[in-house]
């Protein structure tokens, strides 16, 4: 009887194996993770529009409003920033222009319910 040498770990291949598919997994989701991390133009605007006053968000909607008329999202966050402004100044004349705006949106995008 000859011996070649130390017996193999049983699970030598299988651990190798395991180390490859963990390395090659991280390797295919790792530009998922990256790009999902980036943030859209939108988002970020809505993210810098938090942090200002209701009538500086009325300016700044009003812009994409004209920038992008065909984009109701942007529509919808001017209706909701005069809608925040009747509740801020009691002026419903706000609430008029919401309005109008929100049946604008709906003429255009029936399913629209944002």
């Amino acid at each position: 009887m000859t011996i070649d040498g130390p017996p193999a770990h049983p699970n030598t291949n299988a651990y190798a194996t395991g180390n490859m598919s963990q390395a090659f997994l991280i390797l295919l989701l790792l530009p998922a993770i990256v790009l999902g991390q980036r943030r859209s133009p939108e988002r970020s605007l809505i993210d810098r529009a938090a942090q200002l006053t209701t009538d500086q968000q009325i300016t700044l909607y009003q812009k994409q409003v004209a920038a992008q008329p065909s984009n109701p999202h942007f529509q919808n966050l001017l209706a909701s920033a005069c809608i925040q402004k009747v509740r801020e100044s009691t002026d419903f004349t706000y609430l008029d222009r919401a309005s109008a705006i929100i049946e604008k949106v709906l003429a255009s995008d029936g399913g629209n319910y944002e």
